[in-house]
């Protein structure tokens, strides 16, 4: 399975994220800022992450090749969050359909 990445700054929705990926068999490392997220895993199969307030300077700063899922309740993302990302799931999203989006990506 791959090492997943959440980056989320909701601690409940971290938790339950975290929570229903190891559920799914993947290795995951969640962090609740971007500060965190760089500083706690050198390298990941794939990032998932809510549109927290650093969101632009996160994926301009990841390698090209890693994919990032993004995470909005949003009706629309900036140009720039939808060029980078792999690709954008609105919130509230199934868990079905996040665990085989990841799976899909690795």
């Amino acid at each position: 399975m791959a090492h997943v990445l959440i980056l989320e700054d909701d601690p409940d929705q971290l938790e339950m994220r975290k929570l229903l990926l190891e559920t799914a068999g993947h290795r995951v490392s969640a962090a609740a800022t971007a500060v965190e997220a760089f500083s706690s895993v050198a390298a990941v199969d794939v990032w998932v992450m809510d549109l927290v307030p650093e969101c632009e300077d996160v994926l301009t700063r990841l390698p090209a090749a890693t994919p990032v899922i993004v995470l909005s309740g949003r009706q629309g993302v900036s140009e720039s969050v939808a060029a980078r990302a792999a690709c954008v799931l609105r919130k509230p999203c199934s868990s079905k359909t996040l665990i085989e989006t990841i799976s899909s990506w690795t």
